[in-house]
């Protein structure tokens, strides 16, 4: 039964992290921009050979992406209640967090 499972779930996390070499995570709770999400968007293609530097470049351009969009929602929130306004809605933000992203990627400067 659950009992059973609850043992299993330990005894796996138990010997993960007494056999790791170097580091060991367990994710206990979804925060967005955090490792679960991350992991939650990895998957293998099908259609081509795997290339570990186009892999990284993907990765990085994704932080960078999720990064700022996570900051420009935090800046435009806290502009919007010192405004008394509501903040500008997913779309627009998401549209704003890409366009920074690639600037950022080009090499422009974050303030």
């Amino acid at each position: 039964g659950g009992d059973r499972a609850v043992l299993e779930t330990r005894s796996t996390l138990y010997r993960a992290l007494t056999r790791a070499q170097c580091l060991a995570m367990v994710v206990n709770e979804h925060v967005p921009g955090g490792w679960l999400e991350f992991l939650a968007h990895v998957s293998l293609r099908q259609d081509e050979q795997f290339e570990p530097e186009a892999a990284m470049q993907r990765t990085e351009a994704a932080t960078v992406e999720t990064l700022v969009h996570a900051q420009i929602c935090d800046a435009l929130a806290a502009a919007a209640r010192e405004a008394s306004a509501r903040p500008p809605g997913e779309e627009a933000t998401g549209w704003l967090a890409s366009r920074v992203a690639s600037a950022v990627e080009g090499g422009a400067e974050r303030e």
